[in-house]
């Protein structure tokens, strides 16, 4: 059956003015979508660049433990070598076997040792000089207090003719403080060595070592000199 003219015409009409739907985004989903990955971005950046110091933060400490137990180890070695025999410097100057003080320079500790290695059999002395220097450090901690570097140097034989040791070796960085105690024969604990008034006292019977050490706080050792016990 065909349908009049007229309303053809109607169904024409209406078909032309009908809107299409659209295709794509609009300026708005644009915008908005650029928005939300904007802040999605800054998120993950903000949780990368927290793991990523956090990483570093932990690297850091596990190479400040390292040196910490290195530094024991090497002082244990120290310690436990100390030989009652003094010392002379490039000046010809005499140095008691132990001692915590020292003009003109940060001597945390210097000792006469011995049993020092000699694995190549070379016609070289067993014995050394050796000290503890604490020197200022380049940084200072987060309450604006100095902090110091700790090395250890040695001259082989004690009796060095050369103001220069034979290595100088820095083994801590941002120390408090480095203080040592010593155990006399009597079980007195001396804050100096050779104590005041007693320049021929011999070795103590032991060491304690106390080192404050950012970011582990004080840790304190106590070290037996070998010899002060007729060992």
């Amino acid at each position: 059956m065909r349908l009049p003219n007229i309303l053809l015409g109607t169904e024409a009409v209406a078909t032309k003015h009908c809107k299409r739907p659209q295709n794509g985004f609009t300026l708005i989903e644009i915008l908005v979508a650029i928005a939300v990955i904007a802040v999605l971005y800054l998120i993950v950046f903000g949780v990368i660049g927290e793991a990523t110091q956090s990483r570093e933060k932990v690297s850091d400490y596990g190479e400040r433990l390292t040196d910490l137990q290195r530094s024991f180890v090497l002082l244990e070695q120290d310690i436990s070598q100390i030989i009652d025999r003094t010392a002379r410097d490039a000046y010809g100057a005499e140095h008691p076997a132990l001692r915590n003080e020292s003009q003109g320079m940060e001597v945390a500790l210097g000792l006469t040792r011995g049993g020092w290695p000699n694995p190549a059999g070379l016609p070289l002395s067993n014995t050394a000089r050796v000290e503890y220097h604490l020197r200022p450090s380049e940084e200072e901690s987060e309450e604006g207090e100095a902090l110091f570097d700790l090395y250890r140097v040695y001259w082989r034989p004690p009796d060095s003719a050369s103001r220069e040791p034979d290595r100088e070796r820095r083994l801590l960085q941002r120390v408090r403080a480095f203080e040592v105690r010593y155990l006399d024969m009597d079980r007195q604990w001396q804050e100096d060595w050779p104590p005041l008034n007693q320049t021929a006292a011999g070795l103590p019977r032991a060491l304690e070592v106390r080192i404050d050490l950012a970011p582990f706080g004080e840790i304190k050792r106590l070290f037996r000199v070998v010899e002060a016990h007729g060992v």
